[in-house]
């Protein structure tokens, strides 16, 4: 049971199931092969890192929005995660209005984040990997910035992710550290129903 399951059960007075709250955006047409994958490679979490100074602005607007959207709105981050280089290459690539969440916990750039003192208090939300049967969802293979990243919507670039090298407990190499960074980018917003630990 999640929040938003407490949430409707609360005005109902019924049990609502998980599955049936969750599945509310459009899905991807190949959504059922992207579960087995998802199942198969016991991906059971995303994660997003931001700054315990985030979570009640995160709250109040009923989720994370990207910063792009933040910003044509002024909705105000009192501690954004990324930085004007972040943006930039983001804006290149056309990735403004996508929310990154990773498969790996830390991930490089939180610790980047943390010693550049963008994260004075790290807090990493858990989201539902629902997201990533959501049509609009992008996958990249390593970070979505870098030159090498390959992105894309589709079943077979979900395929490209090294889903080997993310069960290792940590990389062993600069080839498996771009890797280690594979991301799902989710279009503009993940509401607060499928952030597990808000």
């Amino acid at each position: 049971m999640g929040f938003f399951d407490d949430l409707l059960r609360a005005f109902t007075g019924k049990r609502v199931s998980s599955t049936a709250t969750l599945t509310q955006h459009p899905r991807k047409a190949e959504w059922q092969y992207l579960e087995q994958l998802v199942r198969t490679n016991s991906v059971t979490t995303l994660y997003h890192f931001t700054d315990q100074a985030n979570l009640d602005s995160i709250r109040r607007c009923g989720g994370l929005y990207s910063w792009e959207y933040c910003e044509n709105r002024q909705i105000t981050v009192p501690r954004p995660g990324g930085n004007s280089l972040s943006r930039d290459l983001d804006r290149r690539r056309s990735l403004g209005n996508y929310v990154r969440v990773s498969f790996a916990k830390y991930t490089p750039m939180f610790y980047v984040a943390r010693s550049d003192g963008r994260l004075m208090k790290p807090y990493i939300l858990e989201i539902d990997p629902e997201v990533i049967f959501w049509r609009d969802t992008l996958f990249s293979d390593g970070n979505a910035t870098a030159n090498r990243a390959l992105i894309g919507d589709q079943l077979n670039d979900f395929k490209r992710i090294r889903f080997d090298v993310l069960r290792k407990p940590e990389w062993t190499s600069e080839d498996e550290k771009y890797y280690w960074q594979a991301e799902v980018l989710v279009k503009e917003h993940i509401p607060a129903a499928y952030i597990r630990n808000l």
